[in-house]
């Protein structure tokens, strides 16, 4: 029998309400009995019975209103011993005029009021008693089966109490929370349901070396990045995992499990703060705006799409070669915002007869350009491609957009265009100097202007390191880095379609923008954080292999190269690079010479050492394409 209990996942409703009907029944009968000890006779037993059906009518009507037998009862709380503190309570007082009626009125020989009321006491007493035995009984039957977890919480306030009460409440897992770490002094050295609340980093580093502490729940929202990566530090150190809890509004919606206290995520471990814009001074911007977004359906064009979207368009283009990810972005966007007019167009930046009736037709006045292929190790193996697509593409949207009058164009760029070391940054340096040249050669000021943004490493986004990391380390490692010494700057998607979007609105033509990417971050130490917050030990449980740079990498990426100024906007997190601009004409015949090598069977090589020529900057690294930097070029 015990065991068939110990296997339910809760107490059948019907058992609880047959519980509950016998106790109160039973806390009648006795109640009667110890007023009246003394056998009843006849009519006692019918007074009894009249006065007893009453009263267990009102018990069982107010139980009923108040749903209390649909309780959890092995998760009963303060708010069940409310609930039926109120139910006998309110029962025992709409008895009264009852009480009343039938003694004064109908003529019933009287019982005595005590019996009511010791028999209230009784069955409030036999109530609580049961559903607290129950609880316990589960909670016995949980530590003996359940693993155990040994915690810390940081945080004391509002999102602690209720993280903690959710701990001791989840089934699958024994948690013992070793102390609560909050940084109010008026804390210190108190206890909070019965566990004590330190408050500093030193204490927390004590706690962790004392006992075997296996994960830290994140209980505030008021951290700061470097507060933030200074705990997480720590317990890196410690081997600890670190969670992150839901907002509070969450918690005061009753909508939160254990399960979704997830793990930290990389982006909260940049060390800076992230980057917020009030974007509502870009109203003016984009309402009523017909906006066209190429790469719609890569990491940064879909971001944009998602933010642009917020804003009352009059028409939103999407322009993807990619069918599956254009269909799910437009698909996203008609649900989330269905009096939007979203058109998805499947065509490819290369082929200029698919773009041109998309402008003619449509007249874009906004165009951000996000079409790229972006994969450095693989384009070092493609030029072909990645020139048709990051120049001539590029060069078809210009163009265009000038031609059909778009009001600004804005180009996606990368911080590996400065100082390329392989064909991905070189071919996005010349696009780069391309959509600046058309800034200022037959270009009316009053039609197109031509704006860049240039920032360094997504998280998250498709192709980048921390996708990467997830699938080796899921796979059970090793989890490949190319240089211990290797570091990128790093930013989020929202943050960097932000920024773009911000410059658009601030761009007059012809600049350069270059957003702030905080400090860089080793790739090295990257990869262990991410193992450790996967629960494992690097170089224990999981390896890291070292795998020596590939064609085209470089130890670290710049956001301006030394012969670039960078002025200062009204945005802290945003600055102009001032650099020299190239002769449109100069710039014309050389891409008319390397559009010329792309259509016949030119080798690769002779490709490449034209890019040289327009980006003589371009000096490839770990690369077969480092011999033709021994070459003079020709300009």
């Amino acid at each position: 029998m015990l065991l068939y209990f110990r296997n339910l996942p809760h107490l059948p409703i019907h058992l609880v309400l047959l519980v509950d009907y016998l106790f109160l029944l039973v806390a009648f009968v006795g109640g009667y009995l110890i007023v009246y000890p003394s056998v009843p006779d006849w009519d006692s037993l019918i007074s009894m019975y009249v006065y007893g059906s009453c009263y267990l009518a009102l018990m069982v009507s107010f139980m009923n209103w108040k749903k209390s037998f649909k309780g959890v009862i092995r998760q009963t709380t303060l708010q069940e011993v409310i609930q039926l503190t109120w139910i006998h309570f309110n029962a025992f007082l709409a008895f009264l005029p009852s009480y009343f009626l039938l003694t004064q009125v109908a003529g019933l020989e009287s019982i005595g009021i005590a019996v009511f009321v010791l028999s209230s006491s009784l069955s409030y007493s036999f109530l609580m008693a049961y559903r607290l035995l129950v609880k316990q009984f589960f909670w016995n039957n949980k530590i003996r089966r359940s693993r155990e977890m040994h915690v810390l919480l940081y945080g004391a306030g509002e999102i602690g109490i209720s993280v903690y009460q959710l701990l001791l409440r989840d089934f699958g897992t024994r948690y013992i929370n070793h102390g609560f770490i909050d940084e109010d002094p008026k804390k210190k050295g108190k206890y909070l349901m019965g566990v004590k609340i330190y408050d500093s980093l030193d204490a927390m580093d004590h706690l962790m070396q004392q006992y075997p502490i296996q994960e830290l729940f994140i209980c505030t929202g008021q951290l700061s990045p470097s507060r933030l990566e200074s705990i997480y530090e720590l317990c890196y150190a410690r081997n600890v995992r670190v969670k992150r809890t839901p907002d509070l509004r969450y918690w005061k919606d009753g909508q939160v499990t254990v399960s979704d206290i997830q793990q930290i995520r990389m982006e909260e471990l940049l060390g800076r703060q992230s980057i917020a814009i009030d974007q509502q001074h870009l109203v003016g911007e984009f309402d009523g705006q017909v906006v066209l977004v190429t790469g719609a359906g890569g990491s940064i064009g879909s971001e944009l799409c998602r933010q642009l979207a917020t804003y009352r368009l009059r028409k939103l283009l999407l322009v993807d070669q990619s069918e599956s990810a254009l269909y799910d972005i437009q698909q996203e966007l008609r649900s989330r915002h269905p009096q939007l007019e979203v058109l998805a167009i499947l065509a490819d930046v290369r082929r200029r007869t698919l773009l041109e009736p998309i402008f003619s037709k449509e007249l874009p006045g906004l165009l951000f350009h996000a079409a790229a292929y972006k994969h450095v190790p693989m384009l070092e193996n493609y030029p072909l491609q990645a020139i048709e697509t990051n120049v001539f593409g590029t060069r078809n949207v210009a163009d265009l957009s000038m031609q059909y009058g778009v009001r600004k164009f804005i180009m996606v760029s990368t911080d590996k265009a400065v100082n390329p070391s392989n064909v991905m940054g070189a071919t996005k340096r010349v696009a780069e100097k391309y959509v600046q040249s058309l800034n200022q050669a037959g270009n009316d000021a009053a039609r197109t202007r031509f704006i860049t943004t240039r920032f360094g490493n997504v998280l998250g986004s498709n192709g980048s390191v921390i996708p990467l990391f997830r699938r080796q380390i899921q796979a059970g490692g090793p989890v490949t880095v190319t240089d211990r010494n290797m570091v990128r700057y790093f930013m989020t998607v929202p943050e960097a379609c932000q920024l773009v979007m911000e410059a658009c609105k601030m761009g007059k033509g012809g600049e350069i923008f270059v957003f702030d990417m905080g400090k860089p971050v080793k790739i090295y130490d990257l990869a262990q954080k991410m193992i450790v917050m996967a629960g494992k030990t690097p170089h224990v449980d999981m390896q890291i292999s070292i795998t020596g740079l590939r064609e085209g990498e470089k130890m670290y990426e710049e956001l301006h190269s030394d012969l670039e100024r960078t002025l200062p906007t009204h945005h802290a997190k945003i600055c102009i690079v001032s650099s020299e601009k190239s002769d449109h004409y100069w710039l014309d015949v050389e891409l008319k010479r390397l559009r010329h090598l792309c259509g016949t069977d030119a080798a690769e090589y002779v490709l490449v050492q034209q890019l040289k020529v327009l980006v003589p900057e371009f000096v490839s690294n770990a690369s077969r394409f480092s011999q033709l930097d021994r070459i003079p070029v020709k300009r």
